[in-house]
């Protein structure tokens, strides 16, 4: 009677693989809107230091619609195939992985606004503006 309760209602182990992964998915959803907002503001007033050589290019090609289009867009293909894909055996170290290195850039991003009130800090970035790293969104 239990197998069978535990069957009905999703209880298995693969069904809790499922949640898992889903959950992951989700986290890292939520994850990556906050980067986007996060680099969105930036972008917007003081400007940062972006390291991404794709997104500096979605900026200087197409501006703020561009780059959340691509931060969107590829944000929804990465959760949408995990959560798609999430009864396949490798969907879960896959999510794990993924929400790995989302949590690192939320860690980045934690270090990051902690260090821009840092003079030497600030001072490093108007350097930076030389090299093209630099990314400031004039406007919406």
């Amino acid at each position: 009677m239990w197998r069978a309760f535990r069957s009905r209602y999703g209880l298995t182990a693969a069904g809790s693989a499922e949640r898992r992964v889903a959950a992951l998915a989700l986290a890292i959803t939520l994850m990556g809107l906050a980067d986007l907002a996060l680099t969105l503001t930036y972008m917007r007033t003081t400007g940062m230091y972006e390291l991404n050589p794709v997104a500096r290019m979605m900026v200087a090609t197409g501006g703020t619609p561009q780059l959340i289009v691509f931060k969107l867009l590829t944000l929804s293909c990465s959760a949408g195939l995990l959560y798609l894909l999430r009864r396949r055996p490798v969907a879960e170290p896959t999510a794990w992985c993924c929400a790995l290195v989302m949590g690192l850039l939320s860690v980045h991003w934690m270090l990051y606004t902690n260090s821009i009130a840092n003079p030497e800090v600030w001072h490093g970035m108007q350097l930076a503006m030389a090299d093209g790293m630099f990314v400031k969104i004039d406007g919406p």
